[in-house]
């Protein structure tokens, strides 16, 4: 994705738009009735855009803001990734299975379990109240 400033807009004022056109399709995507797995993957894409631009902008906010978002959006990535992990697992033991290669049962309940834990069972889920508060 590339960033693209309107005519008549400064610098910050494109900086906020494309952060919050970046949030937006996160939550987009959580509330899409779409694979969780795809869903996770593409709410972590909109998540390291945002670090990006952040990352460009950093000396403007000053540190301490940098900081406190940088560290937010990378917390949140690192929840999601341990939902797309216990999915990968989850698959991978599906395949094993399917292979005639025994598949420890409690494993699998327990992957899927966390899983489910984790998202709440349920959607939007967590990542859209964490993103809404």
């Amino acid at each position: 994705m590339s960033y693209r400033f309107e005519a008549n807009e400064s610098a910050a004022e494109a900086v906020e738009r494309v952060a919050l056109e970046q949030l937006d399709k996160a939550l987009e995507h959580t509330k899409a009735k779409t694979k969780l797995d795809d869903a996770v993957h593409d709410v972590r894409v909109c998540f390291k855009k945002l670090r990006g631009l952040i990352r460009l902008v950093r000396d403007e906010p000053g540190d301490k803001q940098y900081q406190r978002e940088n560290i937010l959006y990378r917390d949140l990535n690192r929840d999601l990734s341990k939902v797309r992990d216990t999915a990968a697992l989850t698959e991978i033991l599906s395949c094993r299975q399917k292979r005639g290669f025994s598949a420890n049962v409690s494993t699998r309940k327990k992957l899927t379990l966390s899983r489910a834990d984790f998202t709440n069972t349920g959607r939007p889920g967590v990542l859209s109240k964490k993103l809404m508060s």
